[in-house]
């Protein structure tokens, strides 16, 4: 039960330090740098001189949005990544981590001594 508790708990942090390397990523030398660099880029959206490119980190998919401007004054279009393969895995990563600690937490309070 113990070692359950352990591998469940390790999958945890190994979760833990994906979500927030891709946080870490995704905002690093700023979101505007990364944006205007990196992407992700939108067809219908004009280059950063028309107006200011904003983004961030998203948990839906994992990763950065940007937001850019388009013709219409005030428009803007979102950009997400394409990283749900990685999303996937993470959530199923996360799911059965927490679940397995709740069951090993369950088991052993059911075999502590009353």
């Amino acid at each position: 039960m113990l070692l359950g508790l352990i591998v469940f708990g390790i999958a945890g942090m190994v979760w833990l330090l994906v979500v927030g390397g891709a946080a870490f990523l995704a905002e690093y030398q700023g979101a505007e740098y990364k944006c205007s660099v990196e992407g992700p880029y939108v067809v219908r959206a004009f280059p950063s001189e028309v107006g200011p490119v904003s983004g961030g980190f998203t948990l839906w998919p994992l990763g950065r949005e940007c937001e850019w401007p388009t013709e219409r004054e005030g428009e803007t279009v979102v950009a997400r990544g394409d990283y749900w393969a990685g999303t996937v895995a993470l959530i199923a990563l996360g799911v059965t981590s927490v679940a397995g600690l709740g069951l090993g937490i369950a088991a052993a309070v059911g075999r502590s001594p009353r």
